[in-house]
């Protein structure tokens, strides 16, 4: 009981034994805890990597269902403008011409009659087509009084 353990004291501030004996034991621990450290930060820098690489998937993610999103809504649109041209086209077939469309306006063979026109002649009095119609007629008398 002679030896003196009285001078072993823990030191507190990194935690080693401050005996002169335990010097190589004091360094052993010192050098695992480094090492312990290292390997925490490598963790942690795996962590903030694999955190990165998961925003960025996610990120990658929202612009490909934006970019389907505008697909649809474009197919959608082109959808959309097919029955329009296709609802054009029936209304300008020579049977709706005809008055047994989509019009159903007027007695059949007939369409309503728009405004500037001459019902008995089925064509303008006035606009551009009309002028240049009449151009072909002859004198300006002809142009301006067309026989009825």
């Amino acid at each position: 009981m002679d030896r003196p353990f009285h001078r072993l004291t823990l030191h507190r501030e990194n935690q080693l034994w401050t005996s002169p004996s335990l010097k190589y034991a004091n360094k052993l621990a010192s050098s695992r805890n480094k090492l312990a450290s290292s390997r925490n930060k490598l963790a942690s820098s795996k962590n903030k990597l694999a955190s990165s690489r998961n925003t960025l998937a996610s990120s990658r993610n929202k612009l490909a269902s934006s970019k389907n999103k505008l697909a649809s809504s474009r197919n959608t649109l082109a959808s959309s403008n097919n029955k329009l041209a296709s609802s054009r086209n029936k209304l300008a077939s020579p049977k709706n011409k005809q008055g047994q469309g989509s019009q159903g306006q007027g007695p059949q063979g007939q369409r309503p009659q728009r405004p500037g026109e001459d019902p008995s002649r089925g064509r303008l009095l006035w606009g551009w087509t009309a002028m240049t119609a009449r151009k072909t007629q002859g004198p300006l008398e002809a142009r301006l009084h067309p026989p009825p």
